[in-house]
């Protein structure tokens, strides 16, 4: 009986060693130096290269290459950023709302060149809910409508 206490009570106490241990090597979460002042950010994604882009409402596209020290300011600026996703090639996808008032037309934004510049896809629709890619490079999207819709395009 002795031995089943002691082997109980020593095992607690190593578990709780355990996680004390490993609850003290983990870092408390950090918030990072922005972006600041450009609207609330509404998404982010992570590019090939490690680098942060997030998406904010009214203040467009911000890039971050260290981490969130610093933030810069993409070509897509001034627009109001809804969803975002990376390719499998580091092409940076944002859908954009049409006007800051205008919730309900969705226009899909390609930037090949890590958010220095940014060409319309020609793909518009009611607001663009998700972003997705296949290994064919193929782009997926899931818009608002009557009902939610998938649409699949290059």
């Amino acid at each position: 009986m002795k031995n089943s206490f002691f082997y109980s009570a020593f095992s607690a106490l190593l578990l709780l060693l355990t996680v004390s241990t490993g609850i003290a090597q983990n870092p408390p979460w950090v918030l990072t130096n922005g972006p600041w002042g450009e609207g609330m950010v509404s998404k982010l994604v992570i590019g090939d290269n490690d680098e942060i882009y997030v998406g904010t409402i009214y203040g467009g596209v911000f890039k971050s290459v260290d981490n969130g020290a610093s933030w810069q300011l993409t070509g897509l600026a001034a627009t109001r950023i809804h969803e975002m996703g990376v390719n499998h090639n580091g092409d940076v996808f944002a859908a954009v709302f049409a006007s800051p008032n205008d919730v309900n037309t969705s226009f899909l934004y390609r930037s090949e060149d890590q958010g220095q510049t940014w060409t319309y896809t020609g793909f518009h629709k009611s607001e663009i809910t998700d972003i997705a890619f296949n290994n064919e490079q193929q782009i997926f999207c899931i818009h608002l409508g009557i009902s939610g819709r998938l649409q699949v395009g290059r």
